[in-house]
């Protein structure tokens, strides 16, 4: 009887594991910065070069909405952004025919000039691309990202039962979701911006048992133990040092360039600069693949791409073998501003080490919508 009890115990102790990860996974996704943003306002440079040749910078507030696929951005008074083609500028956008975002050429300031009031007075508010766009939109950034219904490992659905909370019968059942798993997690300056979190902030934020700093309520390595029972010990190795990327951020941050292109050239070259200084490979996790389970990328400062181009939040795979053999795949990265919170970090991680899917609609540019299953 009391070895009956104990069976029914532990069945009962991973359906709630199972239900408990849902929940949080689906909450996060909608504070998460590499899932949706809605209408959360973003400091940004408008930078461009003037009628006169001259290089002039703004600093502007505006409101995003979406995530690393689609975003749609406005002044805080409602008047839809777009970025100019030409000189780079965020400028004042109309739609054209065929329903899509084009620039007036007018930049935005914030400063209420005189330009500004007078486009404002021509044009409407809050307009939008139509839904087809859209559509197209994000299919291109997901080709570019080289994200489809595979990137994430769908799990299947089962009958609630007490045959499928067996290990032998039950899918959700296996060695992914227990153990000890180490990912690796780079952190990454410019020669022209730099940050003033230090490494072992960074290892703190990572692995501490008792995390309270920048506002957490603790670790990422505490919030997987905790959402799993225990079950799960996912611990990064964090370099001591920065990676000093070869070019300026705008090099990397240049939205006229396929989007996740120069991320990817971003970390290869940071896991090129650890392989080639004997930086020790073996200790991370891998995958029934032989990939690395999990790799996660900061770079130094806000994020300056207000549309998701350039180092806009993202997931998404390379490939990269060590002099050892180890091979890497699937990333996720983000910026660090002043300081760092586990949203988006666990979040991601959901991709990189179980495979769990977005619960958000991540198809019609919605702004963190729920998916349709």
């Amino acid at each position: 009887m009391v070895i009956k009890e104990r069976v029914h115990m532990k069945k009962l102790e991973k359906l709630i594991f199972f239900i408990t990860v849902s929940i949080i996974i689906a909450c996060l996704n909608t504070i998460s910065f590499a899932a949706p943003v809605d209408g959360e306002i973003f400091g940004l440079e408008n930078e461009y070069i003037d009628s006169s040749g001259n290089m002039v910078s703004h600093s502007i507030e505006v409101k995003i909405w979406g995530d690393e696929f689609y975003t749609h951005v406005e002044t805080l008074d409602g008047y839809t952004l777009v970025r100019d083609l030409d000189n780079g500028a965020i400028c004042y956008g109309i739609i054209r025919e065929g329903g899509e975002l084009v620039s007036t050429k007018v930049p935005y300031t914030g400063k209420n000039t005189f330009y500004e009031r007078i486009i404002e007075l021509q044009i409407r508010s809050g307009v939008k691309e139509n839904s087809l766009v859209i559509k197209n939109k994000i299919q291109q950034s997901k080709n570019d990202l080289g994200i489809d219904e595979s990137f994430y490992n769908y799990l299947p659905e089962i009958e609630i039962s007490e045959a499928n909370f067996l290990a032998e019968g039950n899918p959700y059942y296996n060695n992914n979701y227990r153990g000890s798993v180490t990912g690796l997690t780079l952190i990454i300056d410019f020669p022209d911006v730099k940050s003033s979190i230090t490494p072992t902030q960074v290892d703190n934020f990572c692995n501490s048992l008792n995390y309270t700093e920048f506002s957490n309520r603790g670790s990422v390595r505490q919030y997987y133990r905790d959402i799993s029972g225990g079950a799960i010990d996912y611990t990064n190795v964090v370099p001591t040092f920065y990676y000093t990327a070869k070019n300026n951020r705008s090099y990397y941050t240049d939205e006229s360039i396929a989007q996740g292109t120069r991320a990817r050239e971003l970390i290869i070259e940071a896991l090129q600069y650890l392989d080639n200084n004997n930086f020790n490979f073996s200790q991370l996790s891998v995958n029934a693949s032989g990939q690395v389970r999990a790799l996660n990328v900061f770079y130094a400062g806000a994020r300056t791409n207000a549309w998701a181009k350039g180092l806009w939040p993202h997931a998404s795979s390379l490939s990269f073998t060590t002099k050892g053999g180890t091979r890497f795949s699937r990333y996720q990265m983000t910026d660090m501003p002043t300081s760092i919170t586990i949203g988006t970090f666990v979040h991601e991680n959901g991709h990189l080490l179980f495979g769990w899917g977005d619960t958000y609609d991540t198809t019609s540019g919605s702004g963190g919508g729920p998916r349709k299953i």
